[in-house]
């Protein structure tokens, strides 16, 4: 499903926001302060191959999520013995 991450221009709140439908996005407010001034931001894909695991989350695989927040296997599925290498 499409996550965007938005800025707002009135309060600078960085926010995310799904967005099922074309439509969805021409009503996009701030959670913060709830005006309608928002910029949509260019985010980046990232996609990590099986093959390169380490040590960088709890779980001990290294699978892209880190920089927000991984939790291990509870929040991204790739943890402890559901991973295969």
């Amino acid at each position: 499903m499409p996550i965007y991450e938005y800025r707002c221009d009135d309060c600078s709140h960085l926010f995310e926001e799904l967005l099922l439908s074309r439509a969805d996005q021409l009503i996009v407010t701030c959670k913060a302060c709830g005006s309608g001034n928002v910029v949509k931001l260019l985010s980046v894909a990232s996609v990590q191959s099986a093959s390169a695991g380490g040590a960088d989350t709890p779980c001990g695989k290294s699978c892209g999520m880190e920089s927000m927040g991984c939790q291990g296997s509870d929040s991204c599925g790739f943890g402890g013995d559901d991973y295969d290498d």
